[in-house]
């Protein structure tokens, strides 16, 4: 339907903006976890200040915006876009625009995210929870990162990870397969966070993704 809209940007596009930028794209409620990643991008900011944030989509409830504009004052310094909902073109040039497609829901009854579906046909990077349908649609550090719900802490360390693979790059990157990175991440094997040292990434500075997750 988007009759190649969803193509990779251009060099030029690419040159004329700076940063990463992250999108969330769906209803703006707590139980869709769109509040985590304002929690996240407030931990990300002192790392990588120039990441940009979109949010697309309407508010469930007056509260939820209460909350979001709580947490975007406070977000040190993130750069925080409400874009308000968006379909055709404009959602095609959005994700286009994108660097990492993130969907951290921990809704109860949340089934198969359409979204995610487009984020990847876009062939956006996408950080999602492993809730649902998202651990269907997502393979764990092959074509996409999981991590557990309701957890900033493990949430914004796998958006550095594509934040750092993502910066500057023209058009997006093969998924990479991460290995012992993506352990750190889930909670099976917390004992990880423990190690001495960081785990080694490709192509980025470890130190600059360690981030102590609470047990």
């Amino acid at each position: 339907p988007y009759e190649g809209a969803l193509a990779a940007r251009t060099t030029e596009e690419a040159a004329a903006r700076a940063g990463c930028h992250v999108v969330y794209l769906g209803t703006l409620m707590a139980a869709k976890g769109f509040l985590d990643v304002l929690a996240a991008a407030a931990l990300i900011a002192a790392e990588r200040p120039d990441t940009r944030y979109t949010f697309a989509g309407d508010f469930f409830r007056a509260d939820d915006r209460e909350r979001a504009e709580r947490y975007a004052a406070n977000g040190g310094g993130a750069t925080i876009d409400f874009r308000g909902v968006v379909a055709g073109a404009a959602k095609a040039a959005l994700l286009r625009d994108a660097d990492i497609f993130v969907f951290p829901t921990h809704y109860p009854y949340e089934g198969h995210p359409y979204v995610i579906l487009e984020a990847m046909a876009a062939g956006k990077a996408v950080v999602a929870t492993a809730v649902g349908g998202n651990v269907e649609a997502v393979s764990d550090g092959s074509t996409g990162l999981l991590v557990p719900p309701a957890d900033a802490g493990a949430l914004s360390a796998a958006m550095i990870v594509r934040v750092v693979a993502s910066t500057g790059t023209a058009r997006p990157r093969p998924w990479p397969t991460y290995g012992p990175t993506t352990a750190v991440l889930m909670p099976t094997t917390r004992p990880l966070l423990s190690a001495s040292a960081p785990p080694e990434l490709p192509g980025c500075s470890a130190a600059s993704v360690w981030i102590t997750l609470s047990p």
